[in-house]
């Protein structure tokens, strides 16, 4: 191993997989394994792990040279910290590099050493907004979200996307009939008013 290439040797692999598919409501759980191979040995074996779901609302005009976008807000909705304990067939072995040869934090890769960490994280169903592109001949904006898994004793980072939609309006789901009486001179008035129903599930007839 050469000298120049021990801060990529310090820097754990970290993968983010989620279970069954990336595409979600507000109010749902998201489900899926952290993938990491240790490239050191941890003082007291705990990983200390935090997964945040990122929004990213931006926009920028579409004639302007952009080298970065600089009009985002940027919101964490929600961040959840998750401790690992690691256990020893977990951990790699000790390699001797040269030039470190007394430290003791340098070890020997093993690809089949890969620690798996199962999570779940329910979406915010009243932070978090529809993700979305809208672009037209002046300018482009958009909603974007992520999910973030850093690793503190790692130093390490990793991300994926998530396409969030938009949950149905209960209340336009159904026939709905609205009677309201006015006065009208000496008398009153009835008046009844029916909204039929505004919206469908997939795959369901409207009738």
């Amino acid at each position: 191993m050469k000298k120049e290439d021990i801060n990529y040797e310090l820097i754990s692999k970290i993968e983010i997989q989620i279970q069954d598919t990336q595409y979600y409501l507000p109010g749902e759980t998201i489900k899926g394994k952290i993938l990491l191979n240790p490239q050191y040995q941890i003082h007291d074996k705990i990983l200390h792990l935090t997964i945040k779901i990122m929004q990213y609302e931006f926009w920028d005009y579409i004639n302007k040279e952009i080298k970065e976008l600089k009009n985002i807000y940027t919101t964490i909705i929600q961040e959840e910290n998750i401790e690992y304990k690691l256990k020893n067939k977990a951990l790699p072995k000790k390699e001797k590099v040269e030039g470190f040869e007394n430290c003791s934090i340098i070890m020997k890769e093993d690809d089949n050493k890969v620690i798996s960490i199962p999570f779940e994280i329910k979406l915010d169903d009243k932070k978090i907004l529809s993700t979305f592109q809208f672009e037209n001949q002046e300018y482009f904006l958009g909603i974007r979200h992520l999910i973030l898994v850093e690793c503190k004793e790692y130093n390490s980072s990793n991300y994926t996307g998530l396409f969030i939609g938009k949950n149905k309006n209960i209340e336009m789901s159904k026939p709905k009939e609205i009677k309201e009486n006015y006065m009208v001179g000496l008398g009153s008035l009835e008046i009844i008013a029916n909204f039929p129903k505004l919206s469908i599930a997939p795959g369901e007839e409207n009738i």
